[in-house]
């Protein structure tokens, strides 16, 4: 071991045997102010301090690491594809020429590995966008006039060269995160472990991905335990190390949501399907289930023949999962959503199963009752939506939210006076806790439906007073 320290010795002295006291110093001082701006996420900043500091030594080993990372990272900031591509192939370019100097270090550095790994992942997701894209674009094509064969062949083309471009990349980030976990240290590496889950649920191997993951996820767990007593226990954390941890444990919940999602679904094409239900059961009890994980868990409610857990959980997702600007996807989902809530909702009403479960559940009544309302809303069954509110309202659990759903389902019905009662119910008791809509929106829409109502009636010549709810 003396003998290869002292080698490196030498070789570091013959690498800046040639520099100048100034060079280094301004060396010095690039890497320093390169590596601030990194910690800090400024990697523009980082860049363009390497590039200063290669400048002056073009083989610095840690410089090299650095940009190639710092260049990955930018890459993920930039919403333009090309130049996402293009900071990527640049990071590939730097991550190998530091490839080349690992000698330097003998083969003891696993963080080049690592570093080409999460490139070369990332370029084969980006492939896979325009994989997509192009499969879409060319089933568009093909169903529409006047498309010539030049266009459906440069469609095909793109097919061809993204998935080629898929498999190459996500076969060399496999290599490499392989080999990071071969280093007697990295074993445990969980960085190398999740991405070696995700390659392998992408290559279909499920068995592999479902060890991956679940190791990896493990060892999530205790990094987030370690961060956690960190931050409860350190009194003496100067402010910046304070937000270091506070990031970095921020992080790590945001990455077990996504993986836990990977997770279920690896456990989902196995068909073990209580698996799959438990990490989404898990997401749930630690506040992460969004709208499309509640659509996931749905499905996996659903496939073990949970149906009012599954029409709960459904309804979820479309109250919660669709955005304005939501894509195709999510509309193909939601009518996915639809159709299988009323399957479900046919077979429980014949096998009387709501009375059954709401007497086994009692504190998921209401939302079982809601998510039924909603869907018979949705497909234009305004008699059941309303007969769902009706029950609810006679075990007293109908709110201000529910009587202005109940009095839009009404008004379709045109039952114009119970519609105004409950109009003026929502609008006296009404929160905020209902539709995406808004609660400001809804006031407006029930105050302008009061309005519609009561001129109907007063063509008619009758008073909402006449039919009174009791």
């Amino acid at each position: 071991m003396k003998y290869v320290a002292l080698f490196l010795l030498g070789v570091l002295f013959a690498s800046c045997a040639g520099l100048s006291e100034e060079e280094l110093g301004k060396l010095n001082d690039y890497k320093l102010n390169s590596k601030n701006y990194y910690t800090q996420g400024k990697y523009h900043q980082a860049i363009d301090q390497c590039r200063k500091g290669l400048a002056i030594d073009d083989d610095d080993y840690s410089l090299n690491l650095e940009m190639g990372m710092a260049l990955y990272y930018h890459s993920t900031l930039l919403k333009d594809r090309a130049e996402r591509m293009r900071y990527l192939f640049g990071a590939l370019e730097q991550l190998e020429k530091t490839d080349s100097l690992r000698w330097f270090f003998g083969d003891d550095d696993y963080r080049v590995h690592l570093s080409l790994g999460m490139v070369h992942y990332r370029v084969a997701t980006e492939y896979r966008r325009q994989l997509v894209e192009a499969e879409r674009r060319l089933a568009n094509v093909q169903n529409a006039e006047g498309t010539t064969d030049d266009e459906i062949d440069v469609l095909e083309d793109k097919i061809d060269e993204c998935t080629e471009g898929v498999e190459d990349e996500i076969e060399l980030a496999e290599e490499h995160f392989a080999k990071v976990l071969s280093y007697e240290r990295q074993n445990e590496n969980i960085e190398a472990i999740l991405y070696l889950g995700q390659i392998y649920t992408y290559i279909a191997d499920y068995e592999k991905a479902v060890e991956y993951l679940s190791r990896g996820l493990d060892l999530l767990e205790r990094s987030n335990g370690f961060l956690s007593r960190r931050l409860e226990s350190e009194d003496t954390m100067d402010a910046s190390e304070r937000l270091f941890f506070e990031n970095r444990l921020q992080e790590n919940i945001a990455r077990e949501k996504d993986l836990r999602g990977i997770l279920a679904n690896a456990y989902g094409r196995l068909e073990r399907h209580e698996e799959r239900l438990e990490q989404f059961e898990l997401l749930n009890e630690r506040g992460m289930l969004d709208g499309i994980l509640s659509y996931n868990k749905a499905l996996a409610e659903r496939d073990l023949g949970r149906y009012p857990e599954a029409i709960i959980d459904f309804n979820r997702f479309i109250r919660e999962g669709l955005a304005p600007d939501s894509e195709v996807e999510d509309h193909e989902r939601l009518t996915k959503a639809i159709n299988s809530m009323m399957e479900m909702a046919k077979e429980m009403e014949q096998a009387n199963t709501v009375l059954l479960y709401v007497a086994a559940n009692p504190n998921k009544e209401k939302d079982l009752r809601c998510a039924l309302a909603d869907l018979f809303a949705s497909v234009g069954m305004f008699a059941k939506c309303v007969e769902q509110y009706d029950i609810l309202q006679a075990r007293d659990l109908l709110d201000g939210d529910l009587y202005f759903n109940r009095a839009v389902a009404e008004q379709e019905l045109g039952r114009y006076e119970e519609a105004i009662l409950d109009y003026d119910l929502f609008l006296k008791e009404g929160g905020i806790s209902g539709l995406p809509l808004g609660s400001d929106e809804r006031f407006r829409k029930a105050a302008d439906g009061i309005d519609q109502c009561q001129n109907i009636l007063d063509n008619r010549g009758r008073s909402p007073g006449e039919n009174r709810r009791p």
